[in-house]
């Protein structure tokens, strides 16, 4: 056989060999891969609590040798996790949450503002002004913040979506508190079918919060206008922050909105977890702004509840008079108080539905017989009757003022004045010029 014929041969067998390789790339594709085009949506589920690990590589990739923290380096976690889809909006990042205080998320949000992203944030008109709330650092970054208008709605969405395309959601409220101590899920999904509704529902509530159409209906509605007031103003001379607690189903959830916002309803409703509500008072012409937390009181509930006791300066501890079990339960009640809460805090006990007297179990002497034993002050009231609501927490205000003054080691305070008038719902108006 000639050269030049094996050389044909050799090069004929070479073409063979990579259209044969071709071939085989082309039917591993058509039946193995999937198609261009045709990569399933993302679907992504992350649990909490989750260990705590370092994050600076996610915010400066190049830096990541560098970090000296003492944290653990390289750890995908669960926060690891959900910080990287966060950072991954490249247009816009809508959020709407219940409470925002984690700053590793608010750091994460902050540097997709820096980035051009288009951010837009929809929060509860009270947990926006919450120390330790992120919500005022990402205004004063020019973020666009808009909060629940609505006097009788809290807020309590969680969820974010980011390019119109991915939405991140579950249990997971952006806190400290919950990344790092709380079981909670969160689902990450590009499923439009999933998308799309929230999509709508953020683009609805957007609208419907627009603090230009809210100044426009408060001027005829100027009851509502001091309660957004009360609930978002920072300016105040003291803060308090008061706890109702007792056994479940004696009355906290309505004893609070009687004083909160006038209003009761019979319709028993069991709180999950904690809630509270905001109320400005004046005493003595200063601001005090009431931070009335509301405890479930299901034991279940226990550990979560008797975090919030820490900083907490009055308790209104709860009974029912129809119910002799909440009676007996007063005591591990009030030696919860002394365990989890600091040695100043001021006490009222209340035996509470006063107007159920044909069903009462509980009698007044032995409510009054229990408050003295334990040094607490006594009340009897009734949610729904409105009776002594108003006078219990004006009574708890004034023995912490009391408190205050007598730990001022006899420096003379502005709420010291046993003499003046009590509290009152709106500012006394000072009268100029003389007063004779």
């Amino acid at each position: 056989m000639s050269l030049v014929a094996l050389l044909k041969m050799l090069g004929l067998g070479a073409v063979a060999i990579v259209l044969g390789l071709e071939g085989l790339d082309w039917l591993l594709a058509l039946h193995l891969w999937p198609r261009r085009g045709s990569r399933q949506p993302l679907k992504e589920v992350l649990f909490f609590p989750s260990p705590a690990a370092c994050v600076e590589h996610l915010y400066n990739p190049l830096r990541v040798h560098s970090c000296l923290c003492p944290l653990p380096h390289g750890l995908n976690t669960s926060f690891t996790r959900l910080l990287e889809h966060l950072l991954s909006a490249c247009v816009s990042l809508d959020l709407c949450l219940f409470s925002f205080s984690n700053t590793e998320l608010s750091r994460a949000v902050l540097l997709l503002h820096s980035r051009g992203v288009r951010v837009r944030v929809l929060t509860d008109r009270v947990y926006m002004a919450i120390t330790g709330s992120q919500i005022g650092i990402l205004l004063k970054a020019g973020i666009c913040v808009r909060q629940e208008l609505a006097i009788t709605m809290h807020m309590h969405h969680k969820f974010a979506l980011l390019d119109g395309r991915k939405l991140i959601t579950g249990s997971l409220n952006w806190t400290m508190t919950a990344v790092q101590s709380n079981k909670e899920n969160v689902i990450v999904t590009e499923e439009p079918e999933l998308v799309r509704p929230y999509e709508d529902e953020f683009n609805k509530l957007w609208e419907a919060n627009d603090p230009f159409l809210y100044k426009m209906a408060s001027v005829s509605d100027p009851r509502q206008t001091q309660v957004q007031k009360d609930a978002a103003d920072q300016n105040f001379d003291y803060m308090f922050k008061l706890l109702i607690i007792g056994n479940s189903s004696v009355g906290k959830t309505s004893f609070l909105f009687r004083y909160a916002d006038d209003s009761f309803t019979s319709a028993f409703v069991s709180t999950v977890g904690i809630d509270f509500k905001v109320k400005t008072v004046y005493r003595n012409e200063k601001r005090i702004k009431l931070q009335i937390w509301d405890t479930a009181g299901q034991e279940r509930y226990r550990t979560i509840t008797t975090a919030y006791y820490r900083g907490a300066m009055g308790f209104l501890l709860m009974y029912d008079i129809t119910n002799q079990e909440s009676f007996y339960a007063v005591q591990d009640w009030a030696t919860q108080i002394k365990t989890y809460s600091w040695d100043n805090a001021q006490v009222i006990l209340v035996g509470n539905k006063c107007d159920l007297e044909d069903d009462r179990l509980v009698a007044t002497e032995d409510g009054q017989r229990l408050a003295n034993e334990l040094g607490f002050q006594f009340f009897e009231a009734s949610a729904k009757d409105n009776i002594n609501v108003k006078q219990v927490f004006e009574r708890l205000v004034d023995i912490i003022c009391d408190k205050m003054n007598e730990s001022m080691d006899g420096q003379p305070s502005p709420l010291a004045n046993h003499k003046g008038p009590s509290l009152e719902d709106t500012p006394t108006n000072s009268q100029n010029g003389c007063s004779c």
